[in-house]
């Protein structure tokens, strides 16, 4: 089945409505809501995977402090010189696209920050969306155990979405 890019827009936006409808209505109850959204797009023109990962400040910031055992002060004016580096190497290893068991580096562009949200930036350069992949994602499921990390991959107008969880951490594509 193939999407126009006009119905992938839709998707994805209804998805993020969906996903902000959901922290809304959780924040008034005793749980908090963890959920990630990742949009990976396949670039013609450049022949790479564009990586956008949508996370909770506090969440990451919360992660990486423990790690470290330093406060960092993420995406505020006190932030702490080391947390890009930090930033890259926990994705480098919590999320992973992998080809015959081997992992396959991503350059990480960098980071923007947006009130409660950080996206992290990341490109997969001499991407062949022929090929056969498996993404592992175990953003946050270490520390959250109610994480859910949702991601979107797009290549020629056509949407593949997939969810990852403490307990399924694993998908082909």
């Amino acid at each position: 089945m193939r999407i126009s890019k006009s119905n992938v827009s839709l998707i994805i936006n209804k998805f993020s409505l969906f996903c902000l409808l959901c922290l809304f209505c959780s924040s008034t109850s005793a749980h908090k809501f963890y959920v990630s959204l990742t949009e990976m797009n396949y670039n013609q023109k450049t022949k790479s995977l564009e990586v956008s990962i949508k996370l909770f400040i506090d969440d990451i910031e919360d992660v990486l402090e423990l790690e470290n055992e330093s406060k960092l002060f993420v995406c505020t004016e006190k932030e702490t010189p080391e947390v890009n580096t930090l930033l890259q190497e926990y994705t480098k290893k919590h999320f992973q696209l992998l080809t015959e068991n081997t992992d396959l580096n991503f350059e990480f562009v960098g980071k923007s920050c947006d009130q409660d949200y950080i996206y992290l930036f990341a490109e997969y350069k001499d991407f062949n969306p022929e090929q056969k992949y498996t993404l592992k994602n175990t953003l946050l499921t270490d520390d959250f155990h109610e994480q859910h990390n949702k991601v979107n991959y797009l290549v020629n107008g056509v949407v593949k979405s997939f969810s990852f969880t403490k307990d399924k951490t694993m998908q082909a594509f």
